[in-house]
């Protein structure tokens, strides 16, 4: 067991390290999800305050991604940003954010979702 264990202790460490740089779009395949990603990663780090920060595609149809932001902090609850990216735009609309609470790591998009609908544009609201 010594002979795996520290080999696979030093490839999730470098795994783990390496994870940060890579620039979240490169998890998707889609070129739409990809995009979408970007652009709303690009709209967040010019808007945000952290520089570490996770982004997925939350929610896709026909016309629009929705993809949710979060920054990389480990002693807080999350804030999640919303963001929703029409099909053909070159820009990602900022619909809001909201923050959930600690016991609540399953329902976090959810909760997180009702507080953003607040400001979100209409053109994006029936996707969230």
């Amino acid at each position: 067991t010594t002979k795996i264990g520290l080999p696979l202790v030093l490839i999730l460490v470098a795994a783990r390290l390496v994870g940060d740089f890579v620039p979240p779009q490169w998890n998707y395949v889609l070129p739409r999800k990809r995009r979408a990603v970007a652009l709303a990663a690009r709209a967040y780090a010019e808007w945000g305050e952290s520089k570490r920060f996770r982004a997925r595609v939350y929610r896709t149809d026909v016309a629009r991604c929705v993809v949710v932001v979060s920054p990389r902090v480990p002693y807080s609850p999350p804030i999640l940003s919303f963001y929703c990216v029409p099909n053909g735009s070159s820009e990602a609309h900022f619909c809001g954010a909201g923050q959930c609470h600690w016991g609540l790591e399953s329902s976090y998009p959810a909760i997180a979702r009702a507080e953003a609908l607040e400001g979100c544009p209409v053109c994006c609201r029936e996707a969230l």
